[in-house]
């Protein structure tokens, strides 16, 4: 809980510059309870976790409308929603609208800043997003969610070896709480053709999301383990009986697509169905 009421209120260098936007933390502690069980329930990563999180995103806002970061965090919730659902592409419109609350009430918070880049690149905006990201990092450059964000944009533009550089950094900050971190840096090395390596990262996350089971699959058949690629799989195929959802990652905001084809192609090598890339 600690770790995240640092990443809430900020560092040292961020309060002055979000006092500044008026974006500190709320004085209404009801609203920062709520805000803080609500950052709590989003990190678990959960199909329905992010529901929880959203009804403490909206009453922290109710406690306190000026409250921008609530309303950034807010937006995430529909971009994870759109994760499990991305058929709905009404949810990533929602996550703009709050997204664009938030950065009208505070545009030089990190946080808010943050989260109209993350909406740009799940909309295909990928120089809005860089240009967000970019202002973010600036303001917050010891924030773990803000670097890793940032690195996820380098990641889905193609620019690997900045992605490597980002999400090493966003591991360093807070490596307590870097399992995301960690498969997206795995991914990254899926990339560069670093199989053992991102193997082995991602292999070691104890509460690992679905994703991150595709990843790894993906990984183990481009390395020529088909053993450890259907392995991977089937664990991919539990999960997806018990939850419903596929991983789709034709929908994934890829800016080059031979990038997207090239992951696509490792899950088919590893045996995964049109159903576990949510096209059944």
């Amino acid at each position: 809980m600690l770790s995240r009421l640092c990443a809430a209120i900020g560092t040292g260098v961020e309060r002055q510059m979000v006092s500044v936007a008026q974006a500190r933390r709320s004085s209404n502690q009801t609203a920062m309870d709520h805000f803080l069980q609500g950052l709590e329930l989003h990190h678990r990563h959960g199909s329905e976790d992010f529901m929880e999180a959203r009804a403490h995103f909206e009453m922290a806002l109710e406690k306190d409308p000026e409250f921008s970061r609530a309303a950034a965090a807010l937006a995430i919730t529909y971009i994870r929603q759109w994760f499990w659902e991305t058929t709905r592409s009404e949810l990533l419109d929602i996550a703009e609208q709050h997204a664009r609350i938030a950065i009208g009430m505070a545009p030089h918070d990190a946080w808010a800043q943050t989260a109209w880049g993350v909406v740009a690149l799940y909309k295909h905006r990928h120089a809005d997003a860089e240009l967000s990201f970019k202002r973010a990092v600036e303001l917050a450059p010891y924030d773990i969610y803000v670097v890793s964000r940032c690195a996820l944009g380098k990641l889905y533009d193609g620019d690997f070896d900045e992605a490597e550089m980002l999400f090493k950094r966003s591991i360093e900050l807070d490596p307590l709480h870097a399992d995301r971190q960690r498969g997206l840096l795995g991914l990254t090395y899926f990339y560069v053709g670093r199989y053992d390596e991102a193997i082995e990262l991602l292999e070691a996350i104890e509460q690992v999301v679905s994703w991150e089971i595709a990843w790894l699959a993906a990984c183990y058949a481009s390395k020529g383990d088909v053993a450890g690629g259907r392995k991977s799989t089937q664990r991919f195929r539990q999960r997806f009986k018990s939850s419903g959802h596929g991983y789709s990652v034709k929908t994934r905001p890829f800016r080059r697509v031979a990038d997207m084809q090239r992951l696509y192609d490792a899950l088919r090598s590893a045996d995964f169905s049109d159903e576990l890339l949510g096209e059944g």
